[in-house]
């Protein structure tokens, strides 16, 4: 669940009428906090500290989220400095103070040497042992101590201190993936469903494409709800400060995770995918409550069929081939790949055009080929039409129109209609791109099959081959 963002001092309260307390002769950490929250909340309501903000959520309704506005209940601000001096509550912070186990955590920075985590300080404790109207379906219309609300709140206070490490969750939204199942790409990186939480996290940004003006609702349906995570954990350390020059990881490059992906269904199948902002969580929770997302990105509302890329049951062995292909790969394969997945997110035909022949050339051209065009087109055709004669005349014909087309465009003309042809018949500029980028994806695709991405290709043995 990804930890939630708001205070508590955000949050109003009302008394409870009574409480049992135990009396021990030995009080517990967890009697000390029961005792100061009980306090806290008695000052509140002398104080009459308690008022109401209007607040907006998400909340799912079967396959629907729909955005809510509401009134919460909420402290006054205004109050913090009073309650953090309530007597019960310092008793409970010198408490911790002088338990063996807590005492290195106050007041120090916790977390991973990359820098990413949290101080343990007196507000970050009220503020999460404290009630709070967070709620929307069923809204307070008072606060009050609750054991059952309490307990869990202490006990993460208490999985916090025992953590020798700290988990944490990547994740890149895949607008365009239609995929019906969790399909694991390498160790703790999977392409999976968003959780519910996550989306009203995204929606929240307003990363994920709505079906109505203003955000006002998101329909959980194919495309729009798989995302790429990354999870992992790292070392927890106590430091006096965070760390001055933080340590990166290899976790750090999650965006090339997410480009690789993008490259590799790309590869696999025809569509599109973007690939959202990167999130950051701790499914930790409090007191963490790490949560931050990178270069927030909006999407637009693109029909969804024609932006799709969609995965038949069963495509995991052939995603995590193509992925690690990519990750394996000459310069040259992925700079193609990269180009072939660019030409997908382009509005004109003639710049898909232009990243398909960028593609095709970095995949078929040894580094100074004299002719490019005649060259290009036989490692096309005997690469392909093996040695089926009628089918190399076909791709050599297709790759030798599409060279000419590609010069036309590059040099300031208007391609030649009379060079966009498929089988000898005139085709539109969009099928012309198509049919290219059909017999780009099965030269990517033979090359992954065949181990062959790995190492720059020997064309002169497979054009004079034993089938020439």
């Amino acid at each position: 669940m990804l930890a939630s963002a708001q205070s508590p001092w955000q949050l109003g309260l009302c008394l409870p009428s009574t409480y049992a307390t135990k009396h021990m002769a030995i009080r517990s950490l967890k009697d000390s906090a029961r005792d100061a929250i009980m306090s806290v909340l008695r000052r509140v309501s002398a104080l009459n500290g308690v008022t109401r903000a209007e607040t907006d959520s998400w909340i799912r309704a079967g396959d629907t989220f729909v955005r809510h506005t509401w009134n919460r209940l909420v402290y006054r601000v205004d109050l913090l400095p009073q309650l953090l001096q309530v007597s019960e509550f310092q008793a409970f912070i010198r408490d911790l103070r002088s338990d063996q186990a807590f005492s290195p955590f106050l007041n120090n920075y916790v977390g991973p040497v990359s820098g990413i985590g949290t101080f343990l300080h007196e507000v970050q404790l009220l503020n999460g042992l404290m009630p709070n109207d967070t709620d929307p379906i069923h809204p307070k219309g008072t606060l009050a101590f609750d054991e059952a609300d309490f307990s869990p709140r202490f006990d993460a206070l208490l999985r916090f201190r025992d953590a020798v490490d700290v988990p944490f969750v990547q994740l890149r939204p895949l607008i365009g993936l239609v995929c019906t199942e969790t399909i694991t790409i390498d160790a703790g990186l999977t392409l999976e469903p968003l959780s519910d939480e996550e989306i009203v996290q995204a929606l929240t940004w307003g990363v994920l494409p709505t079906n109505m003006n203003q955000f006002r609702e998101f329909r959980i349906e194919p495309g729009v709800t798989h995302a790429i995570k990354r999870r992992y954990h790292l070392p927890r350390v106590i430091l006096p400060a965070p760390p001055a020059h933080p340590t990166q990881t290899g976790h750090w490059a999650f965006s090339s995770d997410g480009d690789d992906v993008a490259h590799s269904l790309s590869i696999l199948e025809k569509g599109k995918v973007i690939v959202g902002p990167t999130f950051l969580y701790s499914p930790m929770g409090w007191p963490y409550g790490i949560q931050s997302i990178l270069q927030p990105t909006s999407f637009s509302d693109d029909p969804r069929g024609t932006r799709d890329i969609r995965l038949q049951a069963g495509a995991g062995p052939d995603v995590r081939a193509t992925w690690n292909a990519l990750r394996s790969s000459t310069a040259a394969y992925r700079l193609a790949a990269r180009r072939f997945y660019n030409g997908h997110l382009r509005g004109l035909v003639e710049d898909m055009f232009l990243d398909d022949m960028i593609s095709a050339e970095a995949l078929l051209l040894f580094p100074h080929a004299q002719q490019k065009a005649r060259t290009l087109s036989l490692n096309a055709a005997y690469y392909l039409g093996e040695n089926r004669q009628l089918d190399r005349q076909r791709i050599y014909d297709l790759f030798r129109d599409a060279y000419r087309v590609r010069s036309d465009i590059v040099h300031g003309q208007q391609p030649n209609p009379g060079h966009m042809r498929l089988n000898g018949a005139p085709v539109s500029f969009i099928e012309f791109e198509e049919a290219i980028e059909s017999e780009l994806r099965r030269i990517f695709r033979k090359m992954v099959d065949q181990h062959q991405s790995a190492a720059a290709m020997n064309w002169g043995a497979i054009v004079l081959g034993p089938n020439p």
